[in-house]
């Protein structure tokens, strides 16, 4: 939208490093031909040794869990990049994991990638990540609710900072997993997985106190996959009529860098007729973590009544939405979607005097309320 072509792409597999039948021949062959006037007693101890060095080398090899630091390469489409080993562990249902950093082939923007290393070839993609700046406390996920229903889980992984010593999905209020962050330095990594229906999903890290440093939200992450639908329609000022549709987004990618993970929530907004000098459809896609489950977007209408339309998410417990700005107070109903499905939606078409310096936040029952989130400038 607005000028973007997305490409979709899966994600690179990762390579399985296990021996072949045919080099575990060559390395027995070997020993076979070690010499004959070494005594029985040595003899025994060179082999159970090459037993033990072949032992962990297959584990190793299978597991992936190879040194940290360590660099190897790959990148999202098989570009040799230098991928920099930054965390490994295991997740119960999936097997072993490991993660990397690397510098996008655009600027040298950081990059991060997750990649599964188990035998068995799990529903969706084996890796995934995303090239942008993250902030301290940033999660991800392996594949979108499509992959994670055929899973039967969720796969969330991201960074918390350096202070953190574990990091805890929760659902309706009660810890659903719980595991340690890895890695060392101003940045650590965490992978978690949890039932692909759990409702009021947030995930958050603690110290070494066990005291919460940050939340996030992550419902959109949990549920049944996400069909492209008509959520709110509405009009404006002058005859204009506007729509939001809302869709799961997908990986959006420029050559060996993802700009845009797979997953996130994402509205579409149709203004009919078309403003002036600007197209018909815009949108966006993404979340805003100091506000769960709300999200603010706006989109010029102009014409002679000279119009912005404020549009986004609400979260379920929203009844309506409130505007504040210089020319007084108003609110609009934070709605269900039009086709009943989950999910509440929020738009209006103000004066640019009314929204200019405005902030909004959604107001619930029983004087619940969100935190104010600014209109911005145009």
């Amino acid at each position: 939208m607005s000028g973007e072509r997305d490409i979709v792409a899966l994600f690179g597999s990762a390579r399985e490093a296990e021996p072949t039948e045919a080099e575990l021949a060559a390395v027995a062959a070997r020993v076979g031909k070690c010499r004959r006037g070494v005594r029985s007693a040595g003899r025994s101890l060179v082999l159970v040794l090459v037993g033990l060095v072949a032992a962990a080398t297959a584990a190793a090899a299978a597991t992936g869990l190879v040194p940290l630091g360590q660099v190897i390469g790959g990148g999202f489409d098989g570009t040799p990049v230098r991928e920099r080993i930054v965390a490994s562990g295991e997740l119960p249902g999936t097997g072993p994991w490991r993660m990397t950093t690397f510098a996008s082939g655009r600027g040298g923007v950081e990059c991060l990638k997750l990649t599964l290393l188990g035998r068995a070839s799990p529903a969706g993609p084996r890796s995934a990540g995303y090239c942008g700046g993250t902030v301290a406390f940033t999660e991800l996920a392996l594949g979108r609710r499509r992959a994670a229903v055929a899973r039967g889980e969720a796969i969330l992984f991201g960074s918390a900072p350096g202070r953190a010593r574990s990091v805890e999905l929760r659902g309706r209020h009660r810890v659903v997993a719980t595991v340690p962050t890895a890695g060392a330095g101003p940045r650590r990594y965490w992978a978690l997985a949890g039932p692909a229906g759990l409702a009021d999903a947030e995930i958050a890290w603690r110290d070494g106190d066990g005291r919460i440093g940050g939340r996030l939200d992550v419902g959109h992450r949990f549920g049944r996959p996400e069909r492209r639908r008509e959520v709110l329609r509405g009009a404006a000022p002058g005859g204009r009529r506007w729509t939001l549709t809302a869709y799961e987004g997908r990986r959006k990618r420029i050559g060996n860098d993802v700009y845009e993970p797979e997953g996130l929530p994402c509205l579409l907004v149709e203004i009919d007729p078309p403003p002036a000098r600007s197209a018909a459809v815009g949108g966006f896609c993404g979340v805003q973590p100091a506000t769960p489950g709300f999200t603010r977007a706006q989109r010029r209408i102009g014409g002679p009544r000279r119009l912005l339309l404020l549009y986004g998410h609400a979260p379920a417990a929203a009844r309506h939405v409130q505007i504040e700005g210089t020319e007084g107070e108003r609110s609009t109903a934070a709605r269900r979607a039009l086709d009943g499905s989950p999910g509440r939606f929020w738009g209006v078409a103000l004066p640019y005097a009314a929204a200019r310096g405005a902030t909004v936040r959604w107001v619930g029952s029983g004087g619940r309320r969100g935190r104010r989130v600014q209109v911005l400038p145009w």
